[in-house]
């Protein structure tokens, strides 16, 4: 910054400064210079003072006005706001006593800086962090999603680990259940000695088979078997050595009975029936004679027979092609008949359905 006076003397030292000064700050301390060196051209006349304050690079005048005495004063009420950014010239004029203007006799030049907030460097500042700020709550989310996402996953995992966890053990208890089903339809249809069918599966069967030839014109035929004086031999053995006879009789009848469709069942105490669809009396009575022989070979001491030393069986054979209007304990009366047939005439032996 520097002065100039009205008689072309200079202030030879200029006055620097490593900041540009504030807005009214800079105004105020040009106003100061330069009543100080009008006060030292004219120390002793009154004076008044006009100022202009203009825009390097400018020549429009943009203040013009007649100041108080107190210049400094007035000056420093100067609005920050009013004045311009940049290198700006201050020049003073005087008059002396309402005398005539002497014309520029001071002319200041000073630079007035921006406030912080108004600078570029402040602004890209501001941009800056905005945009850092927008990066961050961004990256924060996209942590806080992929965290959330993570703990779903985990969630998701373990409530998946615990549902197949819960599936296997539904799984095994499906199976435990089936096969405990499975165990209680066989005791309700086995005979748990001989594991030949029992009364209530031949029943089941016995019908729905009659049905089925009457339907289809086959002949159906029966065989009822009976364990000759079986009740001494128990009595006299005892019930096990009883419980492994009836199993092996059982045995024979279920190996030589292997048709489809052909059923052995525990009928009575040591009385077996023998369903055949399909088979004819000729047949029947065959397969009867098959199986008397196969347990007398079975040589299964019996000392309180009357007919053998050994276990021997009677059968009685029924058979006839099935007619709507006929029902199925018709063929067990026959069956029973023939067998009782048998015994009457001597046991150890086969009958068909006697006349009559």
């Amino acid at each position: 910054m520097h002065a100039t006076l009205a008689g072309g003397r200079r202030f030879t030292e200029p006055t620097r400064y490593a900041k540009p000064v504030c807005r009214a700050g800079a105004l105020v301390l040009a106003a100061m210079v330069a009543a100080f060196v009008l006060a030292g051209v004219h120390q002793t006349s009154a004076f008044d003072p006009a100022s202009a304050l203009t825009r390097c690079g400018y020549d429009s005048r943009q203040v013009e006005d007649r100041l108080p005495r107190g210049t400094v004063d007035a000056i420093a009420q100067t609005r920050d706001g009013n004045l311009w950014l940049g290198a700006l010239a201050l020049d003073a004029a005087m008059s002396r006593n309402d005398g005539p203007w002497n014309g520029r006799v001071a002319a200041l030049t000073f630079s007035v800086a921006p406030r912080f907030f108004e600078t570029g460097w402040f602004c890209g500042l501001c941009v800056l962090v905005a945009l850092l700020t927008a990066f961050a709550a961004h990256r924060l989310r996209i942590r806080k999603i992929a965290a959330r996402s993570a703990d779903f996953a985990a969630q998701a995992a373990d409530r998946t680990a615990k549902l197949e966890e819960a599936n296997a053990l539904l799984s095994e208890r499906t199976r435990e259940l089936e096969e405990a089903n499975r165990r209680l339809e066989l005791l309700s249809t086995v005979d748990g000695l001989t594991e030949a069918a029992n009364r209530r599966q031949f029943d089941h069967v016995l019908d729905a088979e009659w049905r089925r030839c009457a339907r289809t014109g086959l002949p159906l035929a029966l065989l009822m078997i009976d364990i000759d004086h079986f009740k001494p031999f128990n009595d006299g053995y005892g019930h096990v050595t009883g419980d492994v006879c009836l199993k092996k009789v059982a045995g024979v009848v279920r190996r030589l009975v292997q048709r489809a469709g052909e059923l052995v069942a525990r009928y009575g105490g040591e009385e077996f029936a023998v369903l055949l669809p399909g088979s004819d009396a000729p047949h029947a009575r065959e397969l009867a004679e098959s199986i008397r022989l196969e347990v007398e070979l079975l040589a299964i001491a019996h000392a309180y027979s009357k007919v053998a030393p050994v276990i021997t069986i009677s059968a009685g054979v029924a058979a006839m092609i099935p007619i709507y209007g006929n029902t199925p304990g018709e063929r067990i009366s026959a069956a029973v008949r023939a067998l009782y047939y048998a015994k009457q005439t001597g046991r150890n032996r086969v009958s068909l359905t006697p006349p009559g």
